[in-house]
């Protein structure tokens, strides 16, 4: 039997059939209290884990795991000399780790649980953001499209059907809910340019009708009078479809997207942080950067020049950058 010295002379002295597994306890005893088992145990038990105090790592975890590994290694070391009974080692063994094993499975488990109906959350979160954004880019999408087709309109029936159109769209409450009252007030903010639109394409209808009558009556005087209201109005409706092109551009513009707050929770194993951005000055950012713009912000030309610029290093030990009316942002991982 070799020599060693973490095995009391007592013990060593003995015949292997006199060894008991009370004096194993005893001597597992000696090495809990170097490991502070029980300070580490009643820590690891009394361990508050819910979605609220969700925390990305646990060190207790990880002293946990140390320890029963550290256990196990020393009561194969202390064992060998007593190869005979080594089941009595292990049982203790078993034993010491038993309580320590139970509590972190059951610590884990309340992590994944409580990891899970924190994603649940931020998964929520992100949807209500998905649906708020989808309803704002469904205004400045209706915005835009009416009142091109406003423009290219040439007769009343064409006025008054797209009249119709918006009324529909204004009726849409399941979909736009919250927003209902902003499609609303954007829409109805285009009515008087539209109703002058409508106007000035009756009274060009009437010129056409009264100039074709001058010519058949070989009527030159009127002719020449209808061919100059017929030119003056034209030169009006262009006008007034430039005029509405601008409000679509400024109603765009003016479409404000709430923000859904990311839940303050965490899960498990996530990132530290994620580069984002945000236009704060649209204007500005169309104006001096007009190919980042689509009246809404270029998405994929954005990100692309995020991209650059953080490969640049524009963004190293910084929480934000702003260019052009553009914010890039760092956003931590939850």
């Amino acid at each position: 039997m070799g020599e060693n010295k973490n095995i009391p002379a007592i013990l060593r002295s003995m015949p292997p059939d006199k060894i008991t597994k009370q004096q194993i306890v005893a001597l597992f005893n000696t090495e809990k209290v170097r490991l502070n088992y029980n300070k580490m145990l009643q820590g690891l038990e009394s361990m508050e884990i819910t979605p609220t105090t969700l925390k990305e790592s646990y060190p207790e975890f990880k002293e946990a795991d140390k320890f029963i590994k550290t256990i196990t290694e020393w009561r194969k070391e202390q064992s060998r000399p007593f190869n005979d009974v080594d089941a009595l080692f292990l049982e203790v063994s078993k034993e010491i780790i038993e309580p320590i094993s139970a509590a972190l499975f059951q610590k884990k488990e309340q992590v994944r649980a409580a990891s899970a109906i924190n994603a649940a959350e931020i998964a929520k979160a992100k949807k209500e953001q998905d649906r708020i954004d989808t309803i704002v880019k469904s205004i400045g999408d209706f915005i835009n499209k009416i009142t091109v087709d406003i423009t290219l309109a040439t007769t009343d029936d064409q006025i008054v059907s797209i009249q119709k159109r918006i009324g529909a769209e204004k009726s849409r409450t399941g979909f736009y809910q919250e927003y209902l009252d902003e499609l609303k007030n954007k829409c109805d903010s285009l009515s008087d340019t539209i109703n002058s639109q409508k106007k000035k394409i009756r009274e060009l209808s009437q010129f056409n009708d009264a100039y074709t009558q001058a010519v058949k009556n070989n009527d030159d005087i009127t002719a020449t009078l209808m061919m100059g209201k017929i030119e003056e109005k034209t030169e009006e409706l262009s006008e007034n479809s430039i005029r509405l092109q601008e409000q679509a551009f400024t109603q765009s513009l003016g479409i404000s997207s709430a923000q859904v707050g990311q839940p303050e929770i965490s899960v498990t194993k996530g990132r530290v942080h994620r580069w984002l951005w945000k236009v704060n000055n649209m204007e500005l950012l169309h104006k001096k950067n007009p190919e980042l713009t689509k009246i809404v912000p270029n998405e994929d030309a954005i990100n692309a020049l995020m991209k650059e610029k953080r490969e640049a290093g524009e963004f190293k030990d910084v929480e934000e950058v702003e260019f052009n009316g553009i914010l890039f942002y760092k956003q931590k991982y939850l």
